[in-house]
């Protein structure tokens, strides 16, 4: 995937908290150079610092921006560029999560939601992507889906749908790119602890949770991007076009009355 001996560097977007920076240190801590991108500059400016005291000088950067503007993803990959001199992986992170009843659901919550989650990642892969052709080395590509592309749960329709359209995303982007040396995966997370999801999980006592998965637990951040990192830096060039669920067993555990 990569020419030997050089550093290796990666885009992470949505890469200032959560999921996101957890892939962003974990990639650093495998050589990676990794830019990030948030909508907020705070986030943005403590998430590279933390980058660049966990790892080695120079390592990380971040642009401040919004994903669903497409000029984006030309900027992300500029940027890259400019600062690192190459671009070997993507992570597609950024995404919202909005309850809103399906009789509720309005153009904009929709087009807010796909604006994000899907269409976001699909122009940032194609500009990428452009660039690994371009360079010839190849690279891998990751978009972070969700259980919610296969299950379905209360006032998440338009989140649901954007999930869903990240695996085939993921899957017709394998058979057009792997000519080019390019590999792209899903990875569909179940509940993970964030701040978007911590009230929510506070809530439950270990019954409810049981409920939820066998290990009646959520899972870490990292526990994602220790996949996200096997993807970008060691996984074989066979596995491509696929979706791995980090789920704690969530989706093949039978519904308990």
């Amino acid at each position: 995937m990569t020419d030997a001996g050089a550093t290796r560097a990666a885009i992470v977007t949505g890469g200032a908290t959560g999921i996101g920076l957890a892939s962003a240190r974990r990639l650093a801590e495998r050589g990676f150079d990794v830019l990030i991108c948030s909508r907020t500059a705070g986030n943005v400016d403590a998430a590279v610092q933390a980058l660049q005291s966990a790892g080695r000088a120079g390592c990380a950067a971040g642009v401040v921006a919004d994903v669903a503007d497409p000029a984006t993803p030309e900027r992300l990959v500029s940027t890259c560029m400019s600062r690192f001199g190459r671009l070997d992986a993507l992570v597609n992170n950024a995404g919202i999560y909005e309850d809103v009843p399906f009789l509720d659901l309005t153009v904009e919550t929709w087009d807010e939601t796909v604006n994000i989650n899907l269409r976001a990642a699909a122009l940032t892969s194609v500009a990428a992507a452009r660039e690994m052709v371009r360079a010839g080395h190849g690279g891998r590509i990751v978009h972070i889906s969700s259980l919610n592309a296969i299950a379905a749960e209360p006032g998440m329709a338009h989140y649901g749908a954007s999930k869903a359209g990240l695996v085939s995303l993921a899957q017709s982007m394998a058979i057009d790119l792997a000519a080019h040396g390019i590999q792209t995966n899903a990875i569909a997370p179940g509940w993970i602890r964030s701040r978007l999801t911590e009230d929510l999980l506070d809530g439950l006592d270990g019954d409810a949770l049981a409920r939820v998965n066998p290990q009646a637990r959520a899972g870490d951040p990292d526990e994602i991007a220790a996949v996200v990192a096997f993807l970008c830096a060691d996984a074989p060039a066979f596995l491509n076009g696929t979706t791995i669920f980090v789920d704690g067993g969530q989706t093949i555990a039978a519904a308990m009355p």
